[in-house]
């Protein structure tokens, strides 16, 4: 076949398809409503969230996390009536945040379609629209007012629809800004940063007290202070981090002298009540001097010019 055959085969084949397309009907478009609540046929509610009032607390028993308290006794074994099953969906930011008009609708919305669990992202965001800790003032205890009002708002909404909540504690906070952790901190990427509290007393001290300023409130909405409410299922205390994994990443090389210096410290401590002495120690950790040997890998190239 010519060249030119080829193309004309090709342009007629593109017709073709160009033809078949535009007498084809147009497919309809399906669109969920965000704020449908009805029931119906795709009514989610009854099959994965039976009416239990008020939301059963979650605990953990072995490996698996169980809705109900410990009231069922077989064979001797305290029980617990049913495992948990929790399909849930994330909310970051400003997200967490709806006005109340909105949070009445979007409740339901969400049981209906099956959901029963809410993780609130990012609380801490210095970025959210809008934000609950106002930053620009220098204080993280300067709330938004009307954000925290709305959240408290939002989760009593959730509970009546029987959706639980997981609050995220450390994900993307700011920390130096008036909570007693060294400004030398600023110095490091954000997520470092939240690393230095595996090991740094005053950036736990200043975790623990955000924990408390956030869970130890009572919620008007719902009468019932946080950290004591059934709907809480899930609490996260640091967001994808870790001291090995940020060890790891290389970070920990550059600490500034506030928290290198604890954390060497720490370390050393550890190893003098583990080992009595510096040769216990490096027999412990298999410590040698290694001969070199033979190159594992050779590049022909490379052996080909120093010979030359």
């Amino acid at each position: 076949m010519t060249v030119g055959a080829l193309v004309g085969w090709t342009l007629l084949l593109a017709s073709a398809c160009l033809a078949s397309a535009q007498t084809e009907p147009e497919m309809a478009p399906f669109v969920i409503p965000w704020d449908d609540t009805s029931s119906g046929p795709l009514d989610l509610r009854p099959i994965l969230q039976p009416e239990r009032t008020p939301l059963p607390p979650v605990r953990v028993r072995g490996d698996h996390l169980y809705a109900g308290n410990w009231s069922l006794r077989i064979a001797g074994r305290e029980m617990l009536a049913s495992r948990a099953r929790l399909f849930g969906v994330n909310l970051t930011a400003g997200a967490c945040f709806p006005d109340h008009a909105t949070a009445d609708v979007l409740a339901p919305h969400m049981a209906k379609l099956g959901i029963n669990l809410v993780r609130f992202h990012f609380l801490d965001s210095t970025w959210g629209t809008p934000r609950l800790i106002q930053y620009e003032s220098g204080r993280w205890t300067n709330w938004n007012a009307e954000a925290l009002d709305h959240w408290l708002y939002f989760m009593a909404r959730l509970k009546e629809a029987g959706i639980y909540w997981n609050i995220n504690l450390l994900v993307g906070r700011k920390f130096g800004v008036g909570d007693g952790v060294d400004p030398a901190i600023q110095r490091l990427d954000w997520k470092t940063a939240h690393a230095i509290g595996f090991f740094h007393a005053p950036h736990q001290q200043a975790q623990l007290e955000y924990a408390k300023w956030l869970l130890d409130r009572v919620n008007p909405y719902t009468g019932t202070r946080i950290a004591d409410d059934s709907a809480l299922a899930v609490v996260e205390i640091n967001n994808e981090n870790g001291l090995i994994h940020t060890w790891m990443g290389g970070e920990l090389d550059q600490l500034p002298a506030p928290f290198a210096s604890d954390l060497r410290r720490q370390w050393n401590d550890w190893l003098r009540r583990r080992y009595a002495s510096t040769k216990d120690l490096a027999s412990a950790w298999k410590v040698r001097a290694e001969p070199l040997g033979p190159e594992l890998l050779r590049n022909p190239a490379f052996a080909s010019q120093a010979a030359e």
